[in-house]
């Protein structure tokens, strides 16, 4: 099963190929190495590959050939980007404080130094990791819910079709299920194929 708490891919916007280089240099050689790297050298570009692709981690060496870049990532952040690290001037990186806090992403000024780099990784894998839990919790309460809303349907059925009470109908599907070791759920979709027209 694979390891869905871990960046799997970085999408790299970048328009220096030394930068380019670089990075990769530097990702090779630590615990980021089996990470897949895409490279776009504009923003127009980021766009095409963001069209069929979502990217774990979104790399952008600020400016770009045809834009700075942090409207690019406020504009994919969260939709097609899990998490951005924008990496600047210091002096941009001062304008864009407080945009950045309030979007979730992380500047880094430059030079980016093997420690800054990896600072930065560390904290969007922590982001990263935690984004993906909270989806895997809503994930399974949105399953939950509809298997509820599956059951008390059911229920709703035996009493309108059998007569049964809502407490009959409930214990009625708890021993059903139990009794054939299937899920609530499962019997109460075949009560819904049985009496549902």
């Amino acid at each position: 099963m694979p390891d869905y708490s871990r960046l799997r891919n970085i999408l790299l916007l970048t328009s220096d190929s030394s930068f380019e280089y670089h990075i990769r240099q530097l990702l090779q050689k630590s615990i980021f190495s089996s990470i897949d790297d895409t490279i776009a050298t504009s923003c127009a570009q980021g766009r095409r590959i963001l069209e069929k692709q979502c990217f774990d981690l979104c790399m952008i060496d600020a400016p770009l050939n045809d834009e700075l870049g942090f409207e690019f990532s406020c504009e994919y952040l969260g939709r097609r980007i899990t998490q951005v690290i924008f990496v600047a001037e210091e002096k941009i990186c001062e304008q864009l404080l407080e945009r950045s806090v309030h979007m979730g992403i992380y500047l880094q000024p430059k030079p980016l130094t093997r420690v800054s780099l990896f600072s930065a990784m560390a904290v969007a894998q922590a982001a990263f990791s935690n984004t993906r839990d909270l989806h895997l919790k809503n994930t399974d309460l949105l399953r939950k819910i509809d298997a509820l809303r599956i059951i008390d349907r059911a229920k709703c059925l035996l009493m309108q079709y059998l007569g049964m009470s809502e407490a009959d109908a409930h214990r009625y599907i708890e021993k059903q299920a139990m009794n054939l070791r299937i899920s609530k759920k499962t019997i109460a979709e075949h009560i819904l194929k049985t009496y549902d027209n």
